[in-house]
């Protein structure tokens, strides 16, 4: 009897499955797909707006408490929100007065005080709440726009 030679059809089949199983591998790992990079952009994305909305709130309660101070931030400044230089921004200490000023005293807008730094804990961040994936914060105060600054490994797929 003669010996057969060859692979079976089975096997061809088994073998061409695996070549396609490591190849979607390969292509979502370089492709733009990636779920890890979409995962770390999506958190990068939220910590910013989350960001983004304490900083309006803080504003909000500060102007609320004190209706004759426009904002705990100075026309013409940038301020440091959380995070600066590797270290904590220390907490910051403008508090809103809460009282309306004396009958006949000088215009209240002469003596606001006004901050240049944020920190987490002034924007009730703080905890599993603070940003992990921010590096540091700037907000321009005369335009309102922010620059973030994403933690080491949100670098590569912030995209900005």
């Amino acid at each position: 009897m003669k010996a057969k030679k060859g692979i079976s059809l089975i096997v061809l089949v088994i073998t061409i499955i695996v070549i396609i199983i490591l190849a979607a591998a390969v292509l979502l790992s370089i492709s733009k797909n990636n779920p890890m990079d979409s995962a770390r952009t999506a958190t990068y994305e939220n910590d910013k707006a989350e960001v983004r909305s304490a900083v309006a709130l803080y504003v909000s309660n500060f102007v609320a408490k004190d209706y004759y101070h426009k904002s705990p931030f100075k026309a013409g400044s940038t301020i440091d929100v959380g995070v600066k230089e590797g270290s904590k921004v220390a907490k910051s200490s403008v508090t809103p007065t809460e009282t309306a000023p004396a009958e006949g005293a000088a215009n209240p807008a002469s003596s606001n005080t006004y901050t240049t730094t944020v920190s987490w804990d002034d924007l009730g961040l703080t905890g599993e709440a603070t940003p992990q994936s921010i590096y540091s914060c700037t907000y321009d105060v005369d335009t309102g726009l922010f620059s973030f600054t994403p933690a080491a490994e949100y670098k590569a797929t912030s995209g900005k």
